[in-house]
């Protein structure tokens, strides 16, 4: 059946794209199947042969999964397509909001995760979006989803020798020197700033005091302008205090909603809305130790917790 006459040399040769195996076995090469009177065949796409023989080609045990070309010789040839991965169940299902579109053959535990996105390990089908996009690269190893100098969830924690900016990326501790005169101006500078603004209410408390006091040592306008100045004390105290409410409201409703990306990370926010957070956050959130780097110069020993401890006091 494999095998035809020839009258010119007078023996019996493969028939056509059949090859000659140990020198008297007319059979099929790895990667194809035998078709009958078309001889063999590659495999189709989606099918595979590891061996020599003329029994057919064996379908991807993946549902779902294909070969990159026609005559595939191994069960390894077997990929998922761009746009889906192989999960638990051996099944190409699609990609997760932050895996690859652009990756053939991915597998749960291989998958590419998109920059600006993380996981907690290579089985987890939870892949969340960093806070700090910049600080998370991405890929498909576990242990290297993050820029040098971040780690640990979201990629949100800064490594030894690093301390986080007021943009919460890890900076390098290099410069010591220099980390050490900013921190020392910006803490005088905060001391003068609150020192001044402290002066300032104390002199204009004593000055509202002296003006009390001469008035009420003048009893020729003491009687007229009693209800006067009574009055404009009333207004001047309402509209004081409806300032200070007021503001007290929009700062700190500005204060938690730029928190609430870090916060509450499982939600997915608005592009404007992120964007208009990036912007306000450090303004609002009015964070000391964001911009100095005090992990630089406690050699590490400044983390959430010590800074949490401060921040409550």
């Amino acid at each position: 059946m494999y095998q035809a006459y020839n009258k010119t040399t007078e023996e019996c040769e493969c028939q056509p794209t059949l090859t000659y195996i140990d020198g008297s076995t007319c059979s099929c090469d790895p990667g194809k199947a035998f078709m009958g009177s078309s001889g063999c065949e590659l495999c189709e796409l989606g099918k595979w042969k590891a061996d020599v023989g003329v029994k057919g080609c064996f379908s991807c045990e993946v549902k779902g999964a294909t070969t990159p070309k026609l005559g595939a010789l191994h069960e390894n040839d077997c990929l998922c397509p761009k746009g889906t991965y192989e999960n638990l169940n051996k099944e190409c299902v699609d990609v997760i909001d932050g895996m690859s579109e652009k990756t053939l053959g991915m597998t749960l535990s291989t998958a590419d995760i998109d920059p600006g996105y993380w996981r907690t390990n290579a089985m987890s089908t939870d892949v969340r979006e960093c806070p700090i996009p910049k600080a998370c690269h991405g890929g498909n190893s576990t242990t290297d989803y993050c820029f040098e100098g971040h780690e640990g969830p979201y990629c949100g924690v800064c490594s030894g020798g690093y301390f986080q900016d007021p943009f919460g990326l890890c900076q390098s501790c290099n410069a010591t020197t220099k980390n050490v005169i900013l921190t020392f101006v910006t803490l005088v500078a905060t001391v003068l700033a609150l020192y001044a603004v402290f002066m300032a209410i104390k002199k204009r408390k004593r000055e509202k005091e002296e003006g009390s006091a001469e008035s009420a040592t003048d009893p020729t306008t003491t009687t007229n302008n009693t209800s006067t100045t009574t009055s404009n004390n009333n207004n001047n105290l309402t509209f004081t205090k409806r300032f200070k409410n007021g503001f007290k409201i929009i700062f700190s409703g500005a204060q938690i909603a730029t928190t609430l990306p870090t916060v509450i990370p499982m939600i997915t926010f608005p592009p404007t809305f992120k964007t208009i957070v990036n912007t306000a956050a450090t303004v609002f959130r009015a964070d000391l130790f964001s911009f100095v780097p005090f992990s630089c110069l406690t050699n590490g020993g400044f983390n959430y917790y010590t800074h949490l401890l401060l921040s409550a006091h």
